[in-house]
C-alpha cells in the first residue's frame, strides 16, 4: 500500500447542506481503489472543527475531491492533522449487506462531534477508514473501521458512557451492530450500498438536511 496524504477540507460557503439524493449518487466516490484506504477526519473542539480527508492512493484522493466539492462546494489544502490523540475507542461495523433499505439516523455524526461542546478543555478526533476489495466468488464490495480519539484516558473514560449510549441508539433504531474495541481493523464482510455511508460521513448540519 501506497504511503498517504493528508488534506484539510476548506469550505467556500456559509450555508453548508448535505443533499440526501445527491450523496446518493455520489457516495461511490468515497470508496478507494481496490486495496487502498481512504479517510475522513473531523476534529472538534469546545469552538470549532475542522475536517480532513487522507488517501493512499492519488486515485482515492481524487475521488474524495470529487465526492467533496459535489456535496459542499469545499476546496482542499494540504496539512497534516494535529497528532496530539493517545487514547482510542475503535467502532468495528459488525454489518453484512443485506439488501435493506435506506435510512438515515442523524444523531450518531452529529452527538460524536459535539461531544467536545460539553467541556472547554476536551478535543476529540472522529475518524472513519474505508476500504474495498474483491471478496470470494468475486464479489465486490467495501467496509469500514471508525474511531473516536481523546488526548489521555481521563478524558475517554469520561465519554465512554455516552458513547455507548450513541452506539445502542444507533443499534435500538437501525439494527446497525457497531463494537467498541481497544483496537481493530477493518471487517472482512463486505457491503455494497455505499449511501448507508451518510450515517457515518457527513458534515452534520442537521436544519440545513435535505429530504
Amino acid at each position: 500500500m501506497e504511503s498517504g496524504k493528508w488534506e484539510e477540507i476548506i469550505f467556500t460557503q456559509d450555508d453548508i447542506r448535505t443533499d440526501s439524493l445527491l450523496y446518493g449518487e455520489k457516495s461511490y466516490l468515497l470508496l478507494p481503489p481496490d486495496g487502498q484506504e481512504n479517510r475522513f477526519l473531523a476534529i472538534s473542539t469546545h469552538t470549532s472543527r475542522r475536517f480532513f480527508i487522507y488517501s493512499t492512493s492519488q486515485g482515492g484522493l481524487e475521488r474524495l475531491h470529487a465526492f467533496f466539492f459535489r456535496l459542499y462546494g469545499a476546496m482542499f489544502e494540504e496539512s497534516t492533522p494535529p497528532d496530539v490523540f493517545s487514547s482510542h475507542i475503535v467502532l468495528t461495523n459488525a454489518r453484512r449487506d443485506r439488501r435493506i433499505s435506506d435510512f438515515y439516523h442523524p444523531r450518531f455524526v452529529r452527538n460524536i462531534m459535539d461531544l467536545s461542546a460539553v467541556d472547554i478543555d476536551i478535543t476529540t478526533a472522529y475518524s472513519v477508514a474505508l476500504r474495498k476489495r474483491t471478496g470470494r466468488r468475486g464479489r465486490r464490495g467495501y467496509n469500514f473501521v471508525a474511531s473516536i480519539s481523546f488526548r489521555n484516558p481521563e478524558e475517554m473514560d469520561a465519554f465512554r458512557d455516552v458513547l455507548r449510549e450513541e452506539i445502542w441508539a444507533l443499534r435500538l433504531e437501525t439494527g446497525w451492530k457497531i463494537a467498541t474495541k481497544p483496537r481493530g481493523r477493518v471487517s472482512n464482510s463486505l457491503m455494497k450500498n455505499t449511501f448507508q455511508l451518510i450515517n457515518f460521513i457527513r458534515i452534520p448540519a442537521e436544519s440545513d438536511f435535505i429530504i
